[in-house]
C-alpha cells in the first residue's frame, strides 16, 4: 500500500484545483448576480436542480463504482482493465442517453408544473444533450481516480470551468441587450463545459490504453460493476430528487406567504444561489479527501491490511471535524463581511449565519461517504 504521504499529497493537489474551481465560481456567482440579479438566479436554480436530478440519473453510481473495481483490478496487477471499461462505457452511455432523451421530451411538462416558468424548456433541452457526455466522463473520471492520476482530472476540470465561463460571458455579451434569456446562454455554457470535459477525459484515456501491457482478462465484470453501482444510484436518486423537491418548495412557500412570483424567485436566489455557494466553498479540502479515499480503502481491504484501514479512516475523520468546526466559527463571526465583499447584500449574510451551524454535518458526511464507499 502506498505511504499515507502519497494519499495526503493527492489530497492537497485535488482539494487546492477544487478550491480554485469553486473561487471561481464564486467570482461568475457574483459576477451573474450584479449583471441578471437575483430573481433570474433563483429561475436557473431551479432549473439547474432539475438538471442535477437527469444528471445523477445519467451517472447512476458509475463513477464511484468504476473506481472501486479499477482500484480492485489494479491492486491485483491488472494494470489496464480494458474490458472493465468497456463495460462500464456501456452502462454509463445506456443511463446517459436514456437521461438525456426524457428530460428533453418531457422538458415542456416539467418546465410548466414544477419550475413554474414556461421559458424554462430550452435550458433544460440544452442541458438534456449533455447527459450522456456528464455519464462518459464520470466513467473516465472514476478510472483516472482510482490510478491516482489527479493531475489529468485537474487539468479538465479547470478547461471546462474555463470554458463554461468564456460562453457565458461571451452570450451575455452578444445576445443579452438583444432580450436572449439568460438561462439560455448559462444552459448552453454548462452544457458545453461538460462536453469538452468528457471529450478530453476520453482523449487521455485512449492515448494512455495504448500503451503496449500485458492486460488481464476476466470475466463477469458487468454484474460486479451493476451490484456496485445500483445501491450508489438508488441512494443518489432519493437524495437528489428530494433535494430538487426541497428547492421546488422553497419558492412556492414563499409565493403562499404573500409575495409575487418575482421577489419568490429573487429571495430563492439569495438562499441557494448566493448564501449556500459560501457555505459550500471550503467543502473542496472535504470531497477531495472522500474522492481520494475510496481507491486506498478498496486497495488496503483488497490486501486485507486492517491496521492500515483504521489508520486511514481515524485520521480521515480527525481531518473531518476538526476543519468543520473550523470552518462554521469563520461563518458564524464573519457571516455579514463575506456577504457584503462578495456579493454587497446583506441579506446574503443573513442566510450564511443560520446555515453555519450545518457545516460540520455536512463535510463530515463527505469524509464518511468516500469511507464507505471505499469499503
Amino acid at each position: 500500500m502506498k505511504s499515507a504521504s502519497t494519499m495526503m499529497k493527492n489530497t492537497l493537489l485535488l482539494a487546492s484545483s477544487s478550491i480554485l474551481l469553486r473561487f471561481c465560481a464564486l467570482c461568475f456567482q457574483a459576477y451573474l448576480a450584479s449583471e441578471i440579479g437575483a430573481q433570474q438566479l433563483g429561475i436557473f436554480g431551479i432549473i439547474t436542480s432539475v438538471g442535477a436530478v437527469f444528471a445523477t440519473i445519467s451517472i447512476s453510481g458509475v463513477r464511484f463504482s468504476t473506481t472501486r473495481l479499477v482500484a480492485e483490478e489494479v491492486s491485483t496487477g491488472n494494470e489496464y482493465p480494458r474490458k472493465l471499461m468497456s463495460c462500464s462505457f456501456g452502462y454509463g452511455a445506456f443511463c446517459g442517453i436514456s437521461a438525456g432523451v426524457v428530460l428533453y421530451f418531457l422538458s415542456g411538462v416539467i418546465s410548466k408544473s414544477y419550475v413554474g416558468d414556461l421559458d424554462a424548456a430550452l435550458p433544460l433541452r440544452i442541458m438534456a444533450v449533455s447527459m450522456p457526455a456528464i455519464s462518459i466522463g464520470s466513467c473516465i473520471e472514476g478510472y483516472f481516480t482510482a490510478k491516482q492520476k489527479i493531475f489529468r482530472l485537474i487539468v479538465m476540470q479547470l478547461l471546462s470551468q474555463f470554458v463554461r465561463i468564456g460562453v457565458v460571458l461571451i452570450g451575455f455579451g452578444k445576445f443579452l441587450e438583444r432580450g436572449a434569456y439568460p438561462a439560455d446562454i448559462l444552459a448552453s455554457g454548462t452544457a458545453i463545459g461538460e462536453l469538452v470535459f468528457a471529450t478530453g477525459l476520453f482523449i487521455m484515456y485512449c492515448f494512455e490504453n495504448l500503451k503496449k501491457a500485458k492486460v488481464k482478462s476476466y470475466s463477469g465484470y458487468f454484474s460486479r460493476l451493476f451490484k456496485t453501482a445500483a445501491p450508489l444510484a438508488v441512494s443518489a436518486y432519493m437524495r437528489t430528487g428530494l433535494s430538487s423537491l426541497g428547492q421546488v418548495i422553497i419558492p412556492s412557500g414563499l409565493k403562499k406567504s404573500g409575495m409575487t412570483g418575482a421577489e419568490a424567485f429573487a429571495s430563492y436566489g439569495v438562499i441557494g444561489q448566493m448564501a449556500m455557494p459560501v457555505i459550500m466553498f471550503p467543502i473542496a479540502l472535504m470531497g477531495a479527501l472522500g474522492d481520494i479515499l475510496i481507491p486506498r480503502l478498496t486497495e488496503a481491504q483488497v490486501q486485507n491490511k486492517k491496521l492500515g484501514i483504521s489508520y486511514i479512516v481515524n485520521r480521515a475523520m480527525r481531518i473531518g471535524i476538526m476543519f468543520s468546526f473550523g470552518i462554521m466559527g469563520v461563518m458564524l463571526f464573519f457571516s455579514d463581511d463575506l456577504a457584503t465583499a462578495i456579493y454587497k447584500n446583506a441579506e446574503a449574510g443573513k442566510y450564511i449565519k443560520i446555515f453555519a451551524p450545518i457545516i460540520p454535518v455536512i463535510y463530515i458526511d463527505c469524509v464518511t461517504d468516500g469511507c464507505l464507499k471505499g469499503l
